[in-house]
């Protein structure tokens, strides 16, 4: 809660990138300049990391699935299915390497399979039938490319080097700096330490995504912002398009035919890529502005890879679902396998992935069983196996992650100014509690659970209408599997909070608005094809119009010259000096929001949030940084955060004891802080116009 709204992360930071203008404070300071790029640098990165594509994820990919793969399977679903295959291959054979301090063991495994790709002649998966390609395939290569560049306008010039230092954007100004502080840590090894609450191992984190940033960085040494970023988040968008193009075509094309595919195709593209919520109503009803991406919760397709385990999540349930279409050779030890770690890995890609996942796979393998169809049942055994033992070694079990809590997401979505605010409702709700008004009581809670669910899927609610053929849904396993899988999505955080932070678990439906917007494309054609020309044309204007709008708004924010959060120049000098130094706990000063009202914006990384930004940029783990995040992780932060706080504040008797006790090596500074430590205690390595750093004397 943030002067009485209730808001997550990324609703405090969306809102704090909107303010106006007037209110920005000595931006003229700012040199304007281009990022420091080179064009042999990038050529480069480029080249390391395609060559890392092919022999660390394609080549292993293609050897695992080849038997799965049907001879005339397209070449670019080939592509996708080995990469994602290989992908998850490698951050599992990573994980085990770690676990036992022998990562060098990971290269057997890449030598293995590139023996295996030769001995077996596996070149068929580069076959490419050449073809002139129709109008239709021209338009879903476009949008897939003008997607791609889409979705990766709120993250690309994040970490980039500017005149100013270094600038970041919206939620990555937190997430994105957490993620490369957890990556730090994890090229360090297995088991992990916490970097923001450092001497603990983490727990309770779903950490397999930044995991396969440190497999990539290990083996092409491009810097882990870029891998970030830039070259993960455009390859997570790419392979985003072109799984989604395939899982069409294998859904539909044997009903609708190839043409009318593909035009369902190029529509569900387009809700993939683009699709807003209906946030805009109310943003423009209090604001008269066209954003409120998270007007109702859920972040929207443009900010997909501002979460990237759930981007890396998401294509992972796409290739599962593949290998599930395929009934074929679903039931062979080899499809039971390549399915099993899919799904049995995916809560260390993304946890609420991999309830989703278990959970439809639990309803769909009961009907089954009464089918005799036995393979589902076998993947789940399995993966429910694969599931807990990764789930055992990385969280605490005497731990409630859940609570029920029916409700409070729609709650604080009509109660909070910051969302829809609507107090007549919520007044109306309150009466009807008190006074027994169960009438006007169920009627708001109605209300606002329509609001709710229509509000988040926007014009993806067009896909309901595929609940006309219910019965057919029910006798296809698969289209069961994902009409379970999108219920779910939504029922769960209806039902639910996450301990720590109540909101989190919204994520839940960024899953439900994936496959909404799947199905909204052959509703669509269903429709258009069925309706007068001009009708069809008009509602084809309609949802074409109003299907962006909060996504292009939010787009915006992230296009301007200057950053929404910076680290200058002067403190990444201190922060690169400070990641040359032995291996050793940080303290810093506890942030301080008050600084907000001294300093101009853009503000710097440690006025602007608690955030990770020490651990990140300097490759040490910190006493205690980013309280968000330790909140969500439920550690015991308040107490160090008292402590850390009365450190600053005693007499320099009490001060050794305290870094002795909780072995601090280093103590970092900005100025503003004012705070200078005895020499007696601590001898100063750096300093400049910025910052100030100290080695603990012991």
């Amino acid at each position: 809660s943030v002067d009485g709204k209730i808001s997550s992360i990324d609703g405090v930071i969306l809102e704090a990138i909107k303010q106006d203008t007037s209110e920005q404070k000595k931006q003229s300071e700012f040199k304007e300049g281009n990022f420091s790029w080179t064009i042999l640098g990038v050529f480069s990165k480029t080249i390391r990391f395609l060559l890392f594509l092919f022999i660390v994820l394609l080549v292993p990919g293609s050897v695992f699935i080849n038997k799965l793969i049907e001879k005339d399977d397209p070449f670019l679903k080939r592509i996708f299915l080995s990469l994602a295959v290989g992908s998850v291959l490698l951050t599992i054979i990573f994980y085990i390497t770690s676990i036992f301090n022998f990562r060098p063991l990971v290269f057997l495994y890449i030598l293995l399979a590139l023996f295996l790709f030769l001995k077996f002649q596996q070149f068929n998966i580069f076959r490419i039938k050449i073809q002139t390609p129709d109008r239709l395939s021209l338009i879903l290569v476009f949008i897939i490319i003008i997607g791609t560049v889409f979705q990766n306008i709120p993250t690309f010039k994040n970490g980039l080097v500017y005149p100013f230092g270094i600038g970041f954007w919206g939620p990555n100004t937190h997430d994105g700096i957490w993620h490369i502080s957890l990556i730090n840590q994890l090229l360090q090894g297995i088991p992990v330490e916490n970097p923001i609450y450092a001497g603990t191992v983490l727990k309770n984190y779903h950490f397999f995504y930044d995991l396969m940033i440190v497999a990539a960085t290990f083996f092409t040494k491009i810097p882990i912002i870029d891998l970030v970023f830039r070259f993960y988040p455009l390859l997570f968008s790419l392979l985003l398009g072109m799984g989604t193009y395939y899982l069409v075509i294998n859904l539909f094309l044997s009903r609708i035919g190839m043409v009318k595919t593909k035009i369902a195709a190029i529509f569900s593209l387009c809700f993939v890529y683009f699709a807003g919520s209906f946030g805009w109503i109310p943003e423009y009803l209090k604001k008269q502005g066209l954003g409120g991406e998270s007007a109702f919760w859920a972040n929207q397709s443009i900010s997909f890879n501002l979460n990237p385990p759930f981007a890396a999540s998401l294509l992972i349930i796409i290739a599962f679902l593949f290998f599930l279409i395929n009934n074929k050779k679903l039931g062979s030890w080899n499809g039971i396998l390549v399915s099993v770690m899919l799904a049995g890995s995916l809560v260390g890609f993304k946890s609420y992935g991999a309830v989703l996942v278990i959970a439809s796979l639990l309803f769909v393998s009961i009907i089954n069983l009464f089918r005799k169809e036995f393979s589902y049942i076998l993947i789940l055994i399995f993966s429910v196996f694969l599931s807990l033992t990764i789930f055992l070694l990385n969280f605490q079990q005497n731990t409630q992650l859940i609570v029920f809590s029916p409700f409070w997401l729609i709650h604080s979505m009509i109660d909070s100014p910051d969302r829809v605010g609507w107090i007549r409702l919520s007044l109306a709700r309150m009466a009807g509690l008190e006074t027994k008004n169960w009438f006007k009581f169920i009627s708001a809670e109605a209300l606002g659970l329509l609001i709710f669910v229509i509000g988040n899927l926007g014009l993806r609610i067009i896909s309901f209408a595929s609940l006309i053929k219910i019965k057919e849904i029910i006798k296809d396993p698969i289209f069961l599997f994902i009409f379970l899988f999108s219920i779910l999505s939504f029922l769960i955080p209806i039902l639910f909070i996450q301990s720590g932070n109540p909101w989190n678990t919204i994520q839940f439906s960024y899953y439900g608005l994936y496959t909404t917007a799947l199905i909204s494309g052959p509703v669509i054609v269903y429709l258009i094809f069925r309706l007068p020309r001009l009708l069809s044309f008009l509602i084809i204007i309609v949802i074409l119009v109003l299907m962006p709008i909060n996504s292009i708004t939010t787009a915006t924010y992230y296009l301007g010259y200057l950053p929404h959060a910076r680290v200058d120049a002067k403190e990444i000098e201190a922060l690169e000096f400070l990641s040359k130094q032995a291996d050793g706990i940080v303290l810093t000063y506890p942030y301080d929001k008050k600084l907000k009202q001294r300093i101009s914006e853009p503000w710097p990384l440690f006025a602007y949030d608690s955030t990770a930004y020490v651990a990140a940029l300097s490759g040490k783990s910190v006493f205690l940084e980013d309280e968000g995040q330790n909140q969500i992780l439920l550690t015991d932060y308040k107490k160090r955060l008292i402590t850390s706080k009365d450190f600053f504040l005693n007499p320099d008797t009490e001060k050794l004891k305290f870094l002795s006790d909780n072995k601090i090596e280093y103590i970092y500074l900005p100025k503003v802080f004012n705070q200078r430590i005895d020499e007696l205690l601590a001898k100063n390595i750096f300093e400049n116009e910025e910052v100030v750093a100290y080695k603990v004397k012991y």
